[in-house]
């Protein structure tokens, strides 16, 4: 994220926020944070993602689920409108 400016740490603060109040299966909580203000470095930490990551899933077939291109399609468009509703 953008240290160097308070948009990045308004940003950093507000992914901090929400993704430790979010609690959903399909989204990953965040479970720590470091902030290094003398470095300009801000870093959030995940839950480990025991299947790999999104990227593995859809582009290299490590996911038996998602062999179908339709399904991948659909849990792209999915993703999109989850996207699009936690930041409207």
């Amino acid at each position: 994220m953008d240290t160097g400016s308070l948009q990045g740490e308004r940003e950093f603060q507000n992914e901090l926020f929400f993704g430790s109040k979010i609690d959903l299966d399909r989204i990953l909580c965040v479970i720590g944070f470091c902030s290094d203000k003398k470095r300009r470095r801000m870093v959030l930490v995940y839950e480990l993602m025991t299947n790999g990551s999104l990227q593995d899933c859809l582009f290299h077939r490590k996911c038996v689920e998602l062999k179908e291109w339709k399904k991948r399609v659909l849990i792209s468009i999915d993703i999109a409108k989850g996207i699009e509703y936690l930041h409207h």
